[in-house]
């Protein structure tokens, strides 16, 4: 008997899936080799939880997800398994149609050095080992619903303004009364030509991440810390609702309070028509920033799998803005940065500009500044910080008690270089800064 060409490669295909199926670990095996023998139509009661892949494996496994059925998610613990909510933007609640290119997750930002094994490769991560590392790296499904189920965790706890017995949140109506978009364009973003209200600026260098420096701040500035924040200007915390790993956006959303500070200027910038870029919009105005204040800081780090806090810690402010994307693989986000040099030196500095305003008018004495878009966007470190600590220096010195800076080595150098070059253009300005400004 003769067999055609394309029933021997449908044969050879079945053969391979059912040999990925019976390699799967524990429950989600059982339900995926159930599902996949049922064929595509799911078993009563368990419909998919997310957007159905063309992989009939895949299928399968998607289904088994929503077969394990929606548990709820306890606060110290990273295990969980939500409702998905995978394909939204969060703009007013609509369902986001836009598709990534192949290969590219919303939300997922992979640096373009990482590789990526195919899921019948992957390593499955040991959860109960106390390493969280997965958090930042792991890109499997188990790991992206084990994320997800943290955003839901955090939403819940932020529109409730608490979580009986764990925690209760203080200030969250402060907090979206207060979110605003501010920039030059739209005519509420003016430096103070006031006097300064201190002698001087200090600028210290932290280690760690910005959210640990700005809660140890706290401990001894209580109500006084701002923390600048590099979000996505397209998508509300970047891959936060999507599961994405987590960089320093979704930490801050899982961490804080914030996200539904920033839906809300989403939902502003909506029904104002924000300027397009490259035909997607951007609720960040482009050069200005999305002011959260009297944010609450409810969990640890992702280091630690976010345990939660006895009492939340309340942040001045969370001065949120986009630095413009250099990187064109990144497929969720266009690349808008100018060609010319000075053009692009202008806007960074227009949205320094716009960032040391904001946190300024929200009470901010102390401000933690990372070396925003230095990673997967690829702006040069030394570049933004030199920008930055020229607007510092002409324009805000002595607005602030202290500057600390978190990130690379190259950006807190660029600044404290910077900032130790005499001075002939600002009144403000002293012709050297403390000795206590060195790079740790």
């Amino acid at each position: 008997m003769t067999v055609s060409q394309g029933a021997y490669r449908e044969a050879l295909r079945f053969k391979f899936e059912n040999l990925v199926l019976s390699k799967m670990p524990g429950k989600i095996s059982k339900l995926s080799r159930e599902a996949a023998t049922a064929g595509d139509k799911p078993p009563t009661g368990t419909e998919p939880t997310w957007g159905v892949s063309t992989s009939r494996s895949r299928r399968a496994i998607t289904r088994s997800e929503g077969a394990r059925g929606k548990e709820a998610f306890k606060p110290n613990e990273v295990a969980s398994d939500p409702e998905s909510d995978r394909g939204r933007t969060d703009l007013g609640g609509k369902e986001d149609i836009r598709r990534p290119a192949s290969g590219s997750r919303a939300g997922n930002r992979r640096p373009e050095s990482e590789g990526r094994r195919p899921d019948s490769q992957a390593r499955r991560p040991n959860y109960d080992s106390g390493d969280f590392s997965w958090i930042r790296h792991d890109n499997s499904e188990e790991s992206r619903v084990r994320r997800r189920g943290m955003a839901k965790w955090t939403r819940d706890v932020t529109k409730a303004s608490g979580c009986p017995g764990t925690i209760k949140l203080n200030r969250v109506e402060e907090m979206m009364a207060g979110t605003r978009r501010m920039a030059p364009s739209l005519k509420n973003c003016v430096v103070n030509k006031g006097e300064p209200k201190f002698p001087s600026t200090k600028v210290t260098c932290a280690h760690g991440v910005m959210l640990q420096a700005a809660v140890d701040y706290s401990q001894r500035y209580p109500g006084c810390v701002g923390v600048v924040s590099p979000a996505s200007g397209y998508v509300c915390g970047g891959g936060f609702m999507t599961g994405g790993r987590h960089a320093l956006e979704e930490a801050l959303c899982v961490q804080t309070s914030v996200y539904e500070s920033l839906v809300k200027a989403a939902q502003e910038a909506q029904k104002m028509e924000a300027s397009p870029a490259r035909g997607q919009a951007q609720y960040i105005p482009l050069d200005g920033v999305v002011i959260s204040p009297k944010v609450e800081v409810i969990r640890d780090g992702s280091d630690k799998g976010y345990p939660v806090f006895k009492e939340p810690i309340c942040l001045a402010a969370i001065v949120s803005f986009a630095m413009p994307n250099c990187n064109p693989n990144l497929h969720n986000t266009p690349v808008d940065v100018p060609r010319s040099q000075d053009e692009y030196e202008a806007w960074v500095r227009e949205k320094l500009r716009s960032v040391l305003v904001a946190a300024e008018e929200s009470g901010c004495e102390i401000l933690v500044m990372p070396d925003a878009g230095c990673g997967v966007y690829k702006n040069r470190a030394q570049t933004v910080g030199q920008l930055f600590a020229s607007v510092l220096m002409k324009e805000f010195w002595g607005h602030f008690r202290e500057i600390v800076l978190v990130g690379t080595q190259e950006f807190k150098r660029a600044v404290v270089d910077t900032t130790n070059r005499p001075a002939t253009d600002s009144a403000n300005r002293p012709s050297t800064i403390p000795a206590r400004t060195r790079l740790s």
